[in-house]
């Protein structure tokens, strides 16, 4: 069975008159199996993560730094791969708006990670994953009432597991969609969809030279949710099909096989 925790605790105020906040994340993940359910599994996840944000002119900007562990005790794995996992990672984000440029409002947001997943086992090769999304569309609608967003992404996502041993991912052009609908002063509609057919390659390095694999895969994903917003205090229901981050991964942190429920309150003073 899979519990998941996630617990944040974040704060929002000016520093003279520059709009900052701050939030601090905790997350745990388990997943057992007994052997009368099937193969014994015996997985376990966690991570804390500090991210702040500011706006400075017309620009938001926000940056996450986290660190975690993973380990998997599951029956059948060799002694190396059931050591623990230290994790990394660190993100960048920036977002800013083209005002009626030809007519129409838009929307740029950028956004660079790198992380690492450090085996503790003596030999284990270490991974480093580096990876960038950029999107660029148009916003329609008056905030506070309706809006409506639709982008097209750049996504570049690489692994590289020691050695000449990699992984990339390219997706140009992705595409997703987003909307928001005040059915009253407090009670908002949210929905998106999102979309990439994106290019794999896998690289191995080995003693004759270098083996490539190439791929395409094709991903379609979408979420829903209401949200309360009554000034001071505040609360968002979602229904998520999209992908678990860890930092701002783009092409997918961690798939879910099932679509995820989320709860978040809010409150203001």
């Amino acid at each position: 069975m899979m519990a998941t925790e996630w617990w944040d605790l974040g704060m929002a105020t000016n520093l003279g008159d520059t709009p900052f906040g701050f939030n601090i994340s905790w997350a745990t993940d388990k997943n057992e199996v007994t052997p009368a359910q099937g193969t014994n599994t015996d997985q376990s996840f966690s991570m804390f993560s500090l991210q702040a944000g500011a706006t400075l002119g017309s620009i938001d900007l926000a940056g996450e730094v986290g660190f975690g562990s993973y380990s998997d005790n599951s029956e059948g794995l060799t002694p190396q791969d059931q050591n623990d996992v230290s994790l990394f990672n660190f993100s960048l984000l920036g977002r800013g708006n083209i005002d009626d440029f030809g007519g129409v409002d838009w929307r740029w947001i950028a956004a660079f990670t790198t992380g690492s997943d450090d085996p503790k086992a003596d030999g284990a090769e270490k991974m480093t994953t580096t990876a960038f999304r950029g999107s660029f569309g148009p916003v329609w609608g008056t905030p506070g009432e309706w809006e409506v967003a639709a982008y097209m992404n750049f996504e570049y996502m690489k692994d590289d597991f020691g050695g000449e041993d990699s992984w990339e991912t390219m997706s140009f052009p992705a595409y997703n969609m987003a909307m928001e609908y005040y059915l009253n002063s407090w009670l908002v509609a949210r929905g998106g969809v999102r979309s990439y057919n994106a290019t794999e390659t896998y690289t191995e390095g080995v003693l004759d030279g270098k083996d490539e694999e190439k791929g395409r895969v094709y991903s379609l994903a979408w979420t829903m949710g209401l949200g309360v917003d009554k000034g001071n205090w505040g609360l968002d229901l979602a229904l998520n099909e999209d992908d678990v981050h860890s930092g701002y991964l783009p092409l997918n942190g961690s798939v879910s096989d099932t679509p995820i429920a989320y709860m978040t309150a809010w409150l203001a003073w």
